[in-house]
């Protein structure tokens, strides 16, 4: 079962902090999947970190195109609400950048087939490890929603109805 989401699906896009505004636009852009396919790149062109996070970015989601479990919930790239599974890949990087990896593992595995969710561990830190390197670190924050817990309880909490 991967952990509680950060926040909820529903939140506004304009509430996200730099580098989670960078992997969502990156994400939403390579969805996209128009002939402009190449603009996502440019964020990390302009980063500094095109020649080591590229590649990862486009293994980790090579990954999840062949072998995902479900649709992902991506938004458009116009759209002022995060979907949830932007709001999983912000946590996934979170949790990688945290050396948490039972935690990544676990929202990899939401996603994809075992076999594919441990091939995409690799490219999936190897992509964390480059934003951390180039001063991109996601920000450490609560989990909130209907299934969230408040801070300061034990997240088993959050099972109970």
């Amino acid at each position: 079962m991967p952990p509680l989401p950060l926040f909820h699906s529903e939140t506004q896009i304009s509430g996200l902090r730099t580098t989670e505004m960078f992997l969502i636009t990156a994400l939403r852009l390579s969805a996209r999947g128009t002939a402009t396919q190449d603009d996502w790149r440019d964020g990390f062109r302009a980063a500094g970190i095109h020649n080591c996070a590229v590649p990862c970015f486009e293994a980790l989601f090579s990954i999840v195109g062949i072998a995902a479990r479900r649709c992902l919930d991506i938004r458009q790239v116009h759209c002022p609400i995060l979907g949830l599974d932007e709001v999983r890949l912000i946590q996934l990087m979170n949790h990688l950048q945290r050396d948490q990896t039972n935690q990544a593992f676990a929202i990899l595995s939401d996603w994809l087939f075992p076999t594919a969710a441990r091939m995409a561990m690799e490219p999936a830190k190897g992509l964390a490890d480059a934003l951390a390197s180039a001063g991109l670190y996601i920000p450490m924050r609560q989990a909130s929603g209907p299934h969230a817990y408040e801070a300061g309880t034990h997240p088993g909490l959050a099972l109970l109805h």
